[in-house]
């Protein structure tokens, strides 16, 4: 049976990817922080007769995620694909921020990824192969004003994803990096204001379901890319990157 790690995996796109995966003869490992979460996902997919398991963790804790990939490899051996979906962080200029919270704005994405690769990397390239996944977010092409910690964690993932595909030419392991527009989940609840300082390009681009951006990347794993950028509104906008970061400085929250 095919195993692949899906982080992130308590909601939005991680929770989609780990429901759409099994679907396809995946055995899916999820992983994220809430127990209570995975632990309701994972019974309802194996009621259904899938095969699902999950690790309870902070992605930023390396200790932890070395433990973990001890016990997924001696019960399950070694995945083939490895989706890092973890995300977190609020949009505020870096004066708003408190202080210490740069950690905090790392740990997901950037710190679980660079963790969750590590662990795995020198058996998937005694193998020959593996395909690690990073979904990624527009800031980290195109940022925007009034999120500073948020577009640098995001540009270290796609920077993490810049240098493992140098590192992996030749070898057949894969690295993926790709950013979806705007998703419909709960982070504009969790945090107000944010939508209203989406760029642009987001706004008239079509509101993503989680549902959707699995099965995009379920098509990245059977047909791997350095980097994926939908819907075409985005990739196209982010043809002109100078003209997005313009447009952000006059639309940004300082010249309201």
């Amino acid at each position: 049976m095919k195993l692949a790690v899906v982080s992130g995996a308590s909601s939005g796109i991680g929770e989609a990817c780990a429901r759409l995966f099994v679907k396809h003869g995946y055995h899916v490992i999820l992983l994220a922080r809430s127990e209570s979460k995975l632990n309701k996902i994972v019974a309802e997919l194996v009621d259904l007769g899938f095969q699902a398991s999950y690790e309870a963790l902070d992605g930023a804790d390396h200790m932890a995620i070395k433990e973990m990939a001890k016990r997924v490899l001696s019960r399950y051996g070694l995945p083939e694909v490895f989706v890092h979906a973890a995300g977190a962080g609020t949009w505020q200029f870096i004066e708003e921020a408190e202080l210490g919270a740069a950690g905090q704005l790392m740990a997901a994405p950037y710190y679980s990824a660079f963790n969750l690769t590590q662990v795995f990397m020198a058996a998937c390239l005694a193998r020959r192969s593996g395909h690690h996944i990073f979904v990624g977010s527009p800031a980290s092409i195109a940022p925007w004003p009034g999120a500073t910690g948020y577009v640098a964690a995001r540009f270290a993932l796609r920077g993490l994803n810049e240098a493992l595909n140098q590192d992996l030419a030749g070898t057949g392991v894969h690295a993926s990096h790709i950013v979806f527009g705007k998703v419909s989940s709960a982070y504009f609840l969790h945090n107000p204001g944010s939508e209203e300082v989406i760029p642009a390009a987001n706004r008239f681009a079509p509101t993503l379901t989680p549902e959707k951006c699995a099965l995009l990347i379920l098509k990245l794993v059977n047909r791997p890319k350095r980097e994926v950028i939908y819907p075409w509104v985005i990739r196209l906008s982010f043809s002109f990157p100078w003209l997005i970061r313009w447009l952000g400085r006059k639309t940004g929250r300082r010249h309201q």
